[in-house]
C-alpha cells in the first residue's frame, strides 16, 4: 500500500468528511450540535445542487484553514465529481495536493500531483516507478525503460493485440495518447509493460495507460493479460506478478480503480479469478461485433437486419461513394470530414493534421464519403490492424432523416473483404441498461450489421 489516508481532526471533522462522503442528508439532520445550524443548512443545500463544483471547492477551502482536513478532503472530492473537463478539476486537485502535504502525506500528495499533471495537459516528469521482480521473473514497463519495452514489442510480432483495434499497441496507441481535446480529456500517460524471464523473454503482455483522472484501463477499452507464450511453468506466476504490477501502478499513477475486461465465455487465468474474488469490482457486460470476411458478398448482405438492407438498397440509388483507396484524395477527404461533422453540428475526433497522418503514413486508414445531392453528407472511417479492419468512426448531416449512411459501411466492408482480412469489427456494444440511452442506440445500429457477437464483462476494481 502506497497511499497514506487522512485523519479527522476531532469529531466534528469525521462527521462531517462522512455526511459529504456518503450524501447523507438523514445524519446531517440528526446532528446533535456537533456543527453549528447554518452549515447544516448549507450542507442540506450543498447536496442536493447540481453542477456546484465551484461552491464544494470553496468549502473544501473552508474547512480546510479551520483545520477540517478530512472533511476539506471529502468536500473536494466532491467538487471534482461535479465536472468531466479536465481543465476545471486542476485547481481542486492543486488544493487537495497541499492539504495533503500539510498532513504529511507524502505519497498521496505525490500520486494527486501526477493527476493534476495529466489534467493539465502537462508531460509526466522523469520519476523512478517501483517495478516489480520476484524469482526468474521481472517487469519491463515502458515508464521505467521506454527503450527496452520497445525492442521487447518490436520482437512480439504474433501478438494477438495487433488485431485488435481497441488494444493495438501501435495505431490505437499512438492516437490514444495523443487526445484532440486535451482541455476537456486530460493528456494520457502509457504504462504498458511486460513480464518477462531471466532471459529477458516476454510472458505477459499487459497494455494499460491512464486519461487525466480515470481509472487505469486500456485506450478506450478494458485491460486484457495477454499470455506471450503458449505454455511455460512460469506462465501462472507471470500473470500474478502482471496482476500486483498493475495495481501497484494504478495507486503510484492516482486512480482509484481498474478497468478489465474478460470473456463471459471463457474462465479468467486463476490469477485474474483470485484476484476478482478479492476486489469484489462493479460489472457491467459489453458486447463484441464484427462480420466474418470469409463469407461472400451475397452472404455478408443477407446478414443484415432488415431496415439496414432497405437503407443500404436507398443508398445505392441516391449516394455516391467516394474513398481514398478510389479517387478521393487526401486533401478532399479531410475537407469531406470536416465538412459533414460541420453540417452535422459535431465535434470531429481526429485533427485536421492527424487525419491527414493516419492517411499518409502507411495507409493504416480509409476515408469514405458519401456525396448526396451534389455534397459531403456522410463520412465514414476505417482503420485496418493486422488481419482486422475497424469501424473507426462515422458522421452524416441531417438531411431529413435520410439513410446516408449505410451504403458508405456496406462499401468498407466489401473493400476490406477485397483486401484479405478476417474481420471487419465494430468494438464493443454498450447494450445492456446501465449504459447511456445514446451509447444504447449507437449499439442497435452497429448490432443490425452481424450476428457475430461475444458476451464480455467489463469489471471496475478498486485500487
Amino acid at each position: 500500500m502506497l497511499r497514506e489516508t487522512a485523519k479527522a481532526a476531532n469529531e466534528a471533522d469525521q462527521f462531517l468528511a462522512d455526511v459529504i462522503n456518503n450524501a447523507d442528508l438523514a445524519a446531517l439532520n440528526r446532528n446533535d450540535g456537533q456543527v453549528p445550524e447554518s452549515l447544516v443548512a448549507f450542507l442540506t443545500q450543498a447536496l442536493q445542487a447540481e453542477d456546484n463544483l465551484h461552491q464544494w471547492h470553496e468549502f473544501g477551502r473552508t474547512l480546510g484553514s479551520n483545520g477540517l482536513v478530512l472533511a476539506a478532503l471529502a468536500a473536494f472530492n466532491r467538487a471534482i465529481k461535479e465536472t468531466s473537463v479536465a481543465i476545471q478539476k486542476v485547481p481542486v486537485y492543486a488544493d487537495q495536493v497541499a492539504v495533503e502535504r500539510s498532513l504529511g502525506l507524502t505519497c498521496a500528495a505525490a500520486a494527486d500531483q501526477r493527476v493534476l499533471r495529466r489534467l493539465a495537459g502537462e508531460p509526466a516528469l522523469p520519476e523512478s516507478m517501483p517495478d516489480i521482480a520476484e524469482g526468474e521473473l521481472s517487469v519491463v514497463c515502458v515508464r521505467s525503460d521506454a527503450a527496452l519495452y520497445g525492442q521487447l514489442l518490436d520482437g512480439f510480432t504474433c501478438s494477438p493485440l495487433l488485431n485488435d483495434p481497441l488494444r493495438n499497441p501501435r495505431l490505437t496507441k499512438d492516437m490514444f495518447l495523443d487526445p484532440t481535446y486535451v482541455g476537456t480529456t486530460g493528456s494520457v500517460e502509457d504504462f504498458s509493460f511486460f513480464v518477462v524471464d531471466e532471459g529477458g523473454r516476454p510472458i505477459v503482455q499487459c497494455e494499460c495507460d491512464v486519461m487525466g483522472d480515470r481509472y487505469m484501463g486500456c485506450r478506450e477499452a478494458g485491460i486484457v493479460l495477454t499470455d506471450c507464450v503458449v505454455a511455460s511453468p512460469l506462465l501462472e506466476a507471470a500473470q500474478e506478478l502482471a496482476l500486483k504490477q498493475l495495481f501497484l501502478m494504478a495507486e503510484w499513477a492516482g486512480c482509484s480503480q481498474v478497468l478489465m475486461e474478460v470473456s463471459n465465455e471463457v474462465a479468467p487465468c486463476p490469477p485474474l479469478q483470485a484476484c476478482l474474488l478479492q476486489r469484489k469490482g462493479n460489472r457491467g457486460e459489453v458486447l463484441n461485433a464484427w462480420i466474418d470476411l470469409s463469407q461472400s458478398p451475397e452472404e455478408i448482405e443477407r446478414g443484415y437486419r432488415d431496415a439496414h438492407r432497405q437503407s443500404l438498397r436507398w443508398g445505392r440509388k441516391h449516394v455516391t461513394v467516394l474513398s481514398t483507396i478510389a479517387g478521393l484524395s487526401t486533401e478532399q477527404a479531410m475537407e469531406a470530414y470536416l465538412a459533414v461533422h460541420a453540417k452535422a453540428r459535431r465535434n470531429p475526433g481526429l485533427r485536421r493534421e492527424r487525419l491527414e497522418q493516419l492517411l499518409t503514413d502507411g495507409a493504416h486508414v480509409t476515408v469514405y464519403a458519401g456525396i448526396f445531392e451534389g455534397e459531403p453528407s456522410s463520412v465514414l472511417v476505417s482503420s485496418r490492424h493486422g488481419t482486422t479492419t475497424y469501424y473507426m468512426a462515422a458522421a452524416k448531416a441531417d438531411v431529413g432523416n435520410k439513410p446516408l449512411s449505410h451504403v458508405l459501411l456496406h462499401q468498407a466492408v466489401l473493400d476490406a473483404k477485397a483486401e484479405g482480412q478476417k474481420r471487419f469489427d465494430f468494438g464493443v456494444l454498450h447494450s445492456d441498461e446501465r449504459w447511456s440511452a445514446k451509447l444504447r442506440n449507437i449499439s442497435l445500429y452497429k448490432r443490425g450489421y452481424t450476428r457475430s457477437l461475444e458476451r464480455r464483462s467489463l469489471l471496475w476494481l478498486p485500487v
